[in-house]
């Protein structure tokens, strides 16, 4: 059974995220989301999957999310993940992965 990952955010490094996960064996990249439905319905058709605009579309048809939005909206799209779900953010400031408790 492939893991089923969901990049939240493709901009400048989230399509890159969409890229590779895409294209790892035994990973299966559910969705892209962004609010940006333009952007988001181009990386899913570039990678083979479905384009979602609200990251809460995903809770429950994903393993883990990668996240890949500014700064300054990053936690605040980590925390809607469920208890004792991965959740890996690219900021330097924290745990690129961790394992929310809350």
């Amino acid at each position: 059974m492939p893991l089923r990952i969901a990049v939240i955010g493709v901009g400048h490094l989230g399509k890159h995220h969409a890229r590779i996960l895409a294209s790892l064996p035994g990973v299966e990249l559910v969705a892209v989301v962004d609010t940006n439905r333009a952007r988001a319905e181009e990386i899913a058709a570039a990678n083979g999957t479905r384009p979602m605009f609200d990251a809460r579309d995903v809770l429950g048809s994903v393993d883990a999310v990668t996240v890949a939005v500014p700064t300054e909206i990053e936690l605040s799209r980590c925390r809607f993940c469920a208890p004792g779900s991965p959740c890996w953010s690219r900021s330097r400031w924290r745990v690129r992965s961790r394992k929310r408790t809350r």
